[in-house]
Protein backbone atom coordinates (compact mmCIF):
# COMPACT_ATOMS: atom_id res chain seq x y z
CA UNK A 1 0.00 0.00 0.00
CA UNK A 2 0.96 3.52 -0.63
CA UNK A 3 1.03 5.07 2.29
CA UNK A 4 1.40 8.65 0.92
CA UNK A 5 -1.85 8.20 -0.59
CA UNK A 6 -3.12 7.10 2.56
CA UNK A 7 -2.49 10.31 4.26
CA UNK A 8 -2.83 12.44 1.32
CA UNK A 9 -6.21 11.25 0.15
CA UNK A 10 -8.12 9.17 3.11
CA UNK A 11 -6.88 11.51 5.80
CA UNK A 12 -8.00 14.93 3.89
CA UNK A 13 -11.43 13.40 3.19
CA UNK A 14 -11.72 12.17 6.45
CA UNK A 15 -10.34 15.71 7.53
CA UNK A 16 -12.88 17.98 6.03
CA UNK A 17 -15.91 15.73 6.30
CA UNK A 18 -15.21 16.74 9.76
CA UNK A 19 -15.10 19.91 9.41
CA UNK A 20 -18.60 20.19 7.16
CA UNK A 21 -20.45 17.64 9.74
CA UNK A 22 -22.57 20.78 11.83
CA UNK A 23 -24.50 18.23 13.04
CA UNK A 24 -22.14 16.33 14.98
CA UNK A 25 -19.18 19.11 14.96
CA UNK A 26 -19.29 22.68 16.90
CA UNK A 27 -18.29 24.76 14.45
CA UNK A 28 -16.54 27.28 17.36
CA UNK A 29 -14.17 24.71 17.21
CA UNK A 30 -13.02 23.91 13.63
CA UNK A 31 -11.02 27.04 13.61
CA UNK A 32 -8.70 24.79 16.30
CA UNK A 33 -9.39 21.97 14.28
CA UNK A 34 -8.07 23.10 10.89
CA UNK A 35 -5.04 24.70 12.59
CA UNK A 36 -4.16 21.55 14.13
CA UNK A 37 -4.74 19.39 10.75
CA UNK A 38 -2.14 21.90 9.02
CA UNK A 39 0.28 21.59 11.86
CA UNK A 40 -0.42 17.44 11.46
CA UNK A 41 0.37 17.79 7.64
CA UNK A 42 4.08 19.42 7.60
CA UNK A 43 5.02 15.69 8.86
CA UNK A 44 2.19 13.67 8.25
CA UNK A 45 1.88 10.08 9.85
CA UNK A 46 5.75 10.07 11.64
CA UNK A 47 8.26 7.63 9.98
CA UNK A 48 11.65 7.15 11.53
CA UNK A 49 13.27 9.73 9.63
CA UNK A 50 11.93 12.00 12.40
CA UNK A 51 14.65 12.16 15.31
CA UNK A 52 12.05 11.60 18.02
CA UNK A 53 10.83 8.38 15.87
CA UNK A 54 13.94 6.94 14.80
CA UNK A 55 13.37 3.63 16.20
CA UNK A 56 9.68 3.80 15.69
CA UNK A 57 7.63 3.98 12.27
CA UNK A 58 4.10 4.78 12.69
CA UNK A 59 3.46 4.16 9.00
CA UNK A 60 3.42 0.69 9.57
CA UNK A 61 0.71 0.37 12.09
CA UNK A 62 -1.37 1.58 9.28
CA UNK A 63 -0.65 -0.52 7.28
CA UNK A 64 -3.24 -2.45 7.67
CA UNK A 65 -6.11 0.30 6.46
CA UNK A 66 -7.54 0.16 2.98
CA UNK A 67 -9.61 2.68 4.15
CA UNK A 68 -9.40 4.44 7.45
CA UNK A 69 -12.58 3.48 10.09
CA UNK A 70 -12.82 6.38 12.80
CA UNK A 71 -15.22 5.71 14.45
CA UNK A 72 -17.68 8.36 16.29
CA UNK A 73 -17.22 7.12 20.12
CA UNK A 74 -19.85 8.44 22.70
CA UNK A 75 -19.17 9.01 26.44
CA UNK A 76 -20.95 7.59 29.39
CA UNK A 77 -20.12 8.02 32.95
CA UNK A 78 -20.94 6.65 36.00
CA UNK A 79 -20.24 6.26 40.02
CA UNK A 80 -19.99 3.29 41.90
CA UNK A 81 -18.82 3.05 46.04
CA UNK A 82 -15.36 2.09 44.84
CA UNK A 83 -14.70 4.59 42.03
CA UNK A 84 -16.36 7.28 38.86
CA UNK A 85 -15.92 5.86 35.56
CA UNK A 86 -15.50 7.27 31.65
CA UNK A 87 -16.81 4.81 29.31
CA UNK A 88 -15.65 4.98 26.08
CA UNK A 89 -18.08 3.69 23.50
CA UNK A 90 -18.57 3.17 20.03
CA UNK A 91 -22.54 2.57 20.41
CA UNK A 92 -23.90 4.50 22.93
CA UNK A 93 -25.82 7.35 24.26
CA UNK A 94 -23.84 9.95 26.47
CA UNK A 95 -25.07 8.98 29.96
CA UNK A 96 -24.16 9.04 33.69
CA UNK A 97 -25.03 6.10 35.89
CA UNK A 98 -25.67 6.71 39.07
CA UNK A 99 -26.90 3.91 41.54
CA UNK A 100 -27.22 1.79 38.26
CA UNK A 101 -29.48 4.19 36.76
CA UNK A 102 -29.06 6.46 33.95
CA UNK A 103 -29.55 10.03 33.94
CA UNK A 104 -28.95 11.69 30.50
CA UNK A 105 -26.40 14.75 29.79
CA UNK A 106 -27.79 18.09 31.03
CA UNK A 107 -30.09 20.11 27.97
CA UNK A 108 -26.54 22.26 27.97
CA UNK A 109 -24.81 19.18 27.41
CA UNK A 110 -23.12 18.96 31.13
CA UNK A 111 -22.89 16.49 34.15
CA UNK A 112 -22.57 17.40 37.89
CA UNK A 113 -22.04 14.64 40.49
CA UNK A 114 -22.75 16.24 43.78
CA UNK A 115 -20.74 19.03 42.71
CA UNK A 116 -16.97 16.93 43.31
CA UNK A 117 -16.96 16.50 39.36
CA UNK A 118 -18.40 18.70 36.54
CA UNK A 119 -18.01 16.94 33.12
CA UNK A 120 -18.70 19.22 30.12
CA UNK A 121 -19.21 18.24 26.37
CA UNK A 122 -17.09 20.57 24.25
CA UNK A 123 -19.28 20.38 21.38
CA UNK A 124 -21.22 22.18 23.12
CA UNK A 125 -20.51 26.21 22.63
CA UNK A 126 -21.30 27.43 25.53
CA UNK A 127 -18.50 25.05 27.19
CA UNK A 128 -16.16 25.97 24.54
CA UNK A 129 -16.37 30.06 25.92
CA UNK A 130 -16.15 29.31 29.05
CA UNK A 131 -13.42 27.50 28.87
CA UNK A 132 -11.42 29.15 26.28
CA UNK A 133 -7.87 29.14 28.16
CA UNK A 134 -7.75 25.67 28.51
CA UNK A 135 -8.33 25.09 24.84
CA UNK A 136 -5.83 27.86 23.99
CA UNK A 137 -2.77 26.54 25.61
CA UNK A 138 -4.15 22.60 24.10
CA UNK A 139 -4.26 23.63 20.89
CA UNK A 140 -1.34 26.04 20.83
CA UNK A 141 0.23 27.58 18.03
CA UNK A 142 3.76 24.81 17.77
CA UNK A 143 3.18 21.61 18.40
CA UNK A 144 6.22 18.82 17.89
CA UNK A 145 4.08 16.20 18.28
CA UNK A 146 1.97 14.79 14.96
CA UNK A 147 0.27 12.05 16.55
CA UNK A 148 -1.16 14.78 19.27
CA UNK A 149 -2.32 17.02 16.16
CA UNK A 150 -3.94 13.72 13.92
CA UNK A 151 -6.05 13.43 17.23
CA UNK A 152 -6.68 17.40 17.86
CA UNK A 153 -7.55 17.40 13.62
CA UNK A 154 -10.27 14.53 14.38
CA UNK A 155 -11.16 14.27 17.61
CA UNK A 156 -15.03 13.63 17.93
CA UNK A 157 -16.32 13.52 21.80
CA UNK A 158 -13.85 15.67 23.28
CA UNK A 159 -14.87 16.19 26.88
CA UNK A 160 -13.57 18.08 30.15
CA UNK A 161 -13.98 17.21 33.64
CA UNK A 162 -13.32 19.32 36.21
CA UNK A 163 -12.48 17.92 39.30
CA UNK A 164 -13.72 21.11 42.09
CA UNK A 165 -13.30 19.06 45.56
CA UNK A 166 -11.65 16.02 46.95
CA UNK A 167 -12.13 12.84 45.47
CA UNK A 168 -11.83 9.36 47.66
CA UNK A 169 -11.96 7.25 44.91
CA UNK A 170 -10.00 7.09 41.73
CA UNK A 171 -11.35 8.32 37.50
CA UNK A 172 -11.05 5.29 35.68
CA UNK A 173 -11.32 6.10 31.82
CA UNK A 174 -12.29 2.06 30.12
CA UNK A 175 -12.76 1.10 26.70
CA UNK A 176 -16.02 -0.90 25.36
CA UNK A 177 -14.81 -1.42 22.03
CA UNK A 178 -15.66 -4.90 20.28
CA UNK A 179 -15.28 -3.79 16.72
CA UNK A 180 -12.37 -4.63 14.57
CA UNK A 181 -9.85 -2.85 12.54
CA UNK A 182 -11.09 0.60 14.06
CA UNK A 183 -8.97 3.98 14.96
CA UNK A 184 -10.02 6.11 18.04
CA UNK A 185 -9.05 9.03 19.08
CA UNK A 186 -10.49 9.99 22.02
CA UNK A 187 -9.55 13.76 23.72
CA UNK A 188 -9.96 13.85 27.28
CA UNK A 189 -8.80 16.83 29.81
CA UNK A 190 -8.80 16.66 33.28
CA UNK A 191 -8.93 19.79 35.24
CA UNK A 192 -8.26 19.57 39.17
CA UNK A 193 -9.10 22.98 40.79
CA UNK A 194 -6.33 24.22 43.48
CA UNK A 195 -5.87 22.54 46.75
CA UNK A 196 -7.20 19.01 45.25
CA UNK A 197 -6.22 15.77 45.47
CA UNK A 198 -7.10 13.07 42.58
CA UNK A 199 -6.38 9.92 40.98
CA UNK A 200 -6.81 9.01 37.44
CA UNK A 201 -6.48 5.47 36.23
CA UNK A 202 -6.19 4.75 32.42
CA UNK A 203 -7.14 1.33 31.58
CA UNK A 204 -6.70 0.34 27.88
CA UNK A 205 -8.56 -2.36 26.27
CA UNK A 206 -6.96 -5.70 26.48
CA UNK A 207 -9.52 -7.50 23.90
CA UNK A 208 -8.08 -8.96 20.34
CA UNK A 209 -9.49 -6.51 17.77
CA UNK A 210 -6.65 -5.19 15.87
CA UNK A 211 -7.53 -1.70 16.35
CA UNK A 212 -5.73 1.44 16.64
CA UNK A 213 -5.92 4.22 19.29
CA UNK A 214 -4.24 7.73 19.39
CA UNK A 215 -5.70 9.16 22.89
CA UNK A 216 -4.68 12.67 23.85
CA UNK A 217 -5.22 12.70 27.36
CA UNK A 218 -4.49 16.09 29.24
CA UNK A 219 -4.28 16.81 32.46
CA UNK A 220 -3.91 20.66 34.38
CA UNK A 221 -2.86 20.27 38.11
CA UNK A 222 -3.29 23.79 40.01
CA UNK A 223 -2.14 25.16 43.03
CA UNK A 224 -1.08 23.11 46.22
CA UNK A 225 -2.83 20.21 44.28
CA UNK A 226 -2.28 16.89 43.97
CA UNK A 227 -2.89 14.20 41.02
CA UNK A 228 -1.79 10.25 40.31
CA UNK A 229 -1.88 9.42 36.88
CA UNK A 230 -2.18 5.47 36.38
CA UNK A 231 -1.79 4.13 32.56
CA UNK A 232 -1.83 0.58 32.54
CA UNK A 233 -1.74 -0.84 28.88
CA UNK A 234 -1.32 -4.50 28.51
CA UNK A 235 -3.21 -4.44 25.02
CA UNK A 236 -2.34 -7.50 22.94
CA UNK A 237 -3.07 -7.16 19.25
CA UNK A 238 -3.95 -3.61 19.69
CA UNK A 239 -1.68 -0.79 19.23
CA UNK A 240 -1.96 2.62 21.39
CA UNK A 241 -0.44 6.06 20.89
CA UNK A 242 -0.90 7.66 23.79
CA UNK A 243 -0.06 11.76 23.60
CA UNK A 244 -0.24 12.97 27.57
CA UNK A 245 0.19 16.74 28.03
CA UNK A 246 0.72 17.52 31.79
CA UNK A 247 0.38 21.08 33.18
CA UNK A 248 1.50 21.95 36.84
CA UNK A 249 1.20 25.18 38.82
CA UNK A 250 2.64 26.62 41.25
CA UNK A 251 3.82 24.24 44.72
CA UNK A 252 0.87 21.03 43.03
CA UNK A 253 2.67 17.78 42.86
CA UNK A 254 2.10 14.58 40.06
CA UNK A 255 2.55 11.50 40.14
CA UNK A 256 2.78 8.89 36.83
CA UNK A 257 2.54 5.04 37.18
CA UNK A 258 3.33 3.92 33.66
CA UNK A 259 2.94 -0.17 33.09
CA UNK A 260 3.59 -1.34 30.11
CA UNK A 261 3.28 -5.33 29.20
CA UNK A 262 2.13 -7.57 26.83
CA UNK A 263 1.55 -4.94 24.39
CA UNK A 264 2.06 -5.41 20.25
CA UNK A 265 2.65 -1.58 19.94
CA UNK A 266 2.79 1.24 22.02
CA UNK A 267 4.40 4.73 21.38
CA UNK A 268 3.95 7.01 25.13
CA UNK A 269 4.52 10.42 24.01
CA UNK A 270 4.73 12.32 27.68
CA UNK A 271 4.93 16.13 28.31
CA UNK A 272 5.17 17.41 31.21
CA UNK A 273 5.03 20.94 32.22
CA UNK A 274 6.64 22.30 35.49
CA UNK A 275 4.55 26.09 35.12
CA UNK A 276 4.53 27.23 38.42
CA UNK A 277 7.42 27.49 41.15
CA UNK A 278 8.09 24.49 43.68
CA UNK A 279 5.94 22.25 41.60
CA UNK A 280 6.60 18.20 41.62
CA UNK A 281 6.74 15.59 38.80
CA UNK A 282 7.47 11.81 39.99
CA UNK A 283 7.36 9.48 36.95
CA UNK A 284 7.32 5.49 37.47
CA UNK A 285 7.61 3.12 34.69
CA UNK A 286 7.83 -0.29 34.02
CA UNK A 287 7.76 -1.73 30.65
CA UNK A 288 8.15 -5.38 29.51
CA UNK A 289 8.13 -6.52 25.80
CA UNK A 290 7.75 -10.07 24.59
CA UNK A 291 7.20 -12.03 21.27
CA UNK A 292 7.75 -8.98 18.54
CA UNK A 293 6.52 -6.37 20.93
CA UNK A 294 7.65 -2.76 20.20
CA UNK A 295 7.58 -0.34 22.95
CA UNK A 296 8.55 3.36 22.90
CA UNK A 297 8.52 5.96 25.72
CA UNK A 298 9.08 9.15 24.24
CA UNK A 299 9.32 11.42 27.59
CA UNK A 300 9.57 15.63 27.70
CA UNK A 301 9.77 17.17 31.32
CA UNK A 302 10.09 20.97 30.67
CA UNK A 303 10.88 22.95 33.94
CA UNK A 304 9.85 26.85 33.39
CA UNK A 305 10.18 28.08 36.48
CA UNK A 306 12.06 28.17 39.83
CA UNK A 307 12.64 25.43 42.39
CA UNK A 308 11.20 22.65 40.55
CA UNK A 309 11.68 18.95 41.26
CA UNK A 310 11.33 16.08 38.71
CA UNK A 311 12.91 12.46 39.12
CA UNK A 312 12.18 9.31 36.08
CA UNK A 313 12.85 6.02 37.34
CA UNK A 314 12.25 3.89 34.30
CA UNK A 315 12.52 -0.08 33.97
CA UNK A 316 12.33 -2.33 30.98
CA UNK A 317 12.54 -6.04 30.27
CA UNK A 318 12.35 -7.30 26.75
CA UNK A 319 12.58 -11.35 25.69
CA UNK A 320 12.15 -13.08 22.28
CA UNK A 321 12.19 -10.67 19.40
CA UNK A 322 10.71 -7.74 21.30
CA UNK A 323 12.24 -3.96 20.66
CA UNK A 324 12.46 -1.62 24.25
CA UNK A 325 13.11 2.41 23.34
CA UNK A 326 13.25 5.14 25.91
CA UNK A 327 13.80 8.30 24.51
CA UNK A 328 13.92 10.58 27.64
CA UNK A 329 14.83 14.64 27.61
CA UNK A 330 14.73 17.32 30.59
CA UNK A 331 14.55 21.04 29.49
CA UNK A 332 15.75 23.59 31.68
CA UNK A 333 14.42 27.07 31.00
CA UNK A 334 16.37 29.98 32.11
CA UNK A 335 14.18 31.22 34.37
CA UNK A 336 14.13 27.88 36.14
CA UNK A 337 16.95 28.27 39.22
CA UNK A 338 17.51 25.92 41.88
CA UNK A 339 16.17 22.73 39.71
CA UNK A 340 16.44 19.26 40.61
CA UNK A 341 15.79 17.16 38.14
CA UNK A 342 17.09 13.69 37.83
CA UNK A 343 16.72 10.66 35.28
CA UNK A 344 17.32 6.97 34.76
CA UNK A 345 16.61 4.26 32.34
CA UNK A 346 17.63 0.49 33.35
CA UNK A 347 17.28 -2.44 30.86
CA UNK A 348 17.46 -5.82 31.40
CA UNK A 349 17.63 -8.07 28.01
CA UNK A 350 16.36 -11.67 28.55
CA UNK A 351 17.11 -13.05 24.87
CA UNK A 352 19.72 -12.99 22.00
CA UNK A 353 17.20 -11.37 19.52
CA UNK A 354 15.45 -9.01 21.83
CA UNK A 355 16.98 -5.06 21.76
CA UNK A 356 16.87 -1.98 23.75
CA UNK A 357 17.38 1.38 23.05
CA UNK A 358 18.25 3.92 25.37
CA UNK A 359 18.75 7.63 24.88
CA UNK A 360 18.73 10.46 28.41
CA UNK A 361 19.30 14.07 27.21
CA UNK A 362 19.73 17.50 29.12
CA UNK A 363 18.88 20.62 28.00
CA UNK A 364 19.78 23.32 30.61
CA UNK A 365 20.14 27.22 30.17
CA UNK A 366 19.48 27.96 33.77
CA UNK A 367 23.50 28.31 35.96
CA UNK A 368 22.17 27.19 39.66
CA UNK A 369 20.70 23.57 39.18
CA UNK A 370 21.19 20.00 39.67
CA UNK A 371 20.15 17.67 37.19
CA UNK A 372 21.64 13.87 36.51
CA UNK A 373 20.52 11.37 33.96
CA UNK A 374 21.73 7.84 33.76
CA UNK A 375 21.05 4.65 31.38
CA UNK A 376 22.29 0.86 31.79
CA UNK A 377 21.40 -1.92 28.94
CA UNK A 378 22.45 -5.32 30.75
CA UNK A 379 21.78 -9.19 30.82
CA UNK A 380 21.17 -11.18 34.01
CA UNK A 381 24.52 -11.15 36.21
CA UNK A 382 26.07 -14.61 35.62
CA UNK A 383 27.60 -14.21 38.95
CA UNK A 384 24.14 -14.05 40.53
CA UNK A 385 22.97 -16.90 38.53
CA UNK A 386 26.19 -19.15 39.85
CA UNK A 387 25.50 -18.16 43.42
CA UNK A 388 21.45 -18.91 43.42
CA UNK A 389 22.63 -22.33 40.91
CA UNK A 390 25.02 -23.49 44.02
CA UNK A 391 22.05 -22.95 46.92
CA UNK A 392 19.82 -25.57 44.45
CA UNK A 393 17.54 -23.66 42.88
CA UNK A 394 16.64 -24.31 39.78
CA UNK A 395 18.35 -21.82 36.22
CA UNK A 396 14.46 -21.05 35.25
CA UNK A 397 13.44 -20.19 39.53
CA UNK A 398 16.70 -17.95 39.54
CA UNK A 399 16.09 -15.83 36.48
CA UNK A 400 12.62 -15.33 37.56
CA UNK A 401 13.98 -14.52 41.04
CA UNK A 402 16.34 -12.06 39.44
CA UNK A 403 14.19 -10.42 37.44
CA UNK A 404 11.43 -9.86 39.78
CA UNK A 405 14.06 -7.76 42.16
CA UNK A 406 15.47 -5.51 39.30
CA UNK A 407 11.33 -4.44 39.24
CA UNK A 408 10.61 -4.22 42.69
CA UNK A 409 12.21 -1.43 43.12
CA UNK A 410 9.55 0.38 40.60
CA UNK A 411 6.61 -1.82 42.37
CA UNK A 412 7.88 -0.71 45.22
CA UNK A 413 6.96 3.26 44.68
CA UNK A 414 4.04 2.99 43.12
CA UNK A 415 0.70 2.81 45.30
CA UNK A 416 -1.11 -0.24 44.14
CA UNK A 417 -4.33 -0.23 45.90
CA UNK A 418 -6.54 0.91 42.94
CA UNK A 419 -4.66 -0.97 40.33
CA UNK A 420 -3.71 -4.27 42.16
CA UNK A 421 -5.88 -7.23 39.67
CA UNK A 422 -4.13 -5.40 36.95
CA UNK A 423 -0.42 -5.92 37.95
CA UNK A 424 -0.64 -9.62 39.54
CA UNK A 425 0.31 -11.09 36.47
CA UNK A 426 3.64 -9.38 35.61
Amino acid sequence: MNLDILEEDILSKKFFEILENKKIYNPAINKHKLKAWNNFSKTGIPTNKIEDYKYTDCRKIFEKFSDLNIKRHDIKIYQSDSEYRIDINLCSNLKFQKDNTFIEWSQNKKIDIDGKIVVYDLNDESHIAKNINILNKLFKSKNDNPMAELNNSFFISPILVNINKDINKPIKINYNIEENDILLMPNIIFNIQSDIKASIINIYPQNKKNHIINDNISIFVDKYSKADYYSIQNSNENCIINNSQIYLEENSNFILNNITHSSKFIRNNISISLEGKNSEAHLNGLYYGKNDNHIDNNIQINHLAPNTYSNQLYKGIVTDTSLGIFNGKIFVDKLAQKTNAFQLNNVLILSEKAKAKTKPQLEIYADDVKCSHGATIGQLDEDQLFYLRTRGISLDIAKSMITKAFIEEILDKIDKKYIMDYIDNI
